[in-house]
């Protein structure tokens, strides 16, 4: 039986830098997914990623339904998600993202 990891990640890149203050991410929850614990945004500044000011989390009540997060506006190509697992472990700990928009 597989079970879930305690933390998992997932970035988009796009070819130029653009503005960005808002990250629309849906998760799967059923038998062997749920929501994370939490959800921490950084923005690649051109050497390294640099967690984004003023997060704010609004998460979804529903399956495949948009958590909202809000931030500062930062001018990036890069946005990375880090996820920690609400249950580390568990058959029903996974994380599965079905749609992520980023704008």
């Amino acid at each position: 039986m597989r079970t879930a990891r305690p933390a998992d990640w997932v970035s988009v890149t796009w070819a130029k830098r653009r503005r960005l203050g808002r990250v629309e991410v849906s998760f799967t929850i059923d038998a062997t997914h749920s929501l994370p614990a939490s959800v921490e945004v950084s923005a690649w500044n051109g050497h390294a990623y640099v967690p984004v000011r003023e997060a704010k989390v609004t998460w979804a009540t529903s399956s495949d339904t948009p958590t909202v997060i809000t931030f500062a506006p930062v001018r990036t190509s890069r946005l990375r998600l880090d996820l920690t697992s609400a249950r580390p472990g568990a058959a029903d700990g996974a994380q599965r993202i079905s749609a992520l928009e980023a704008l």
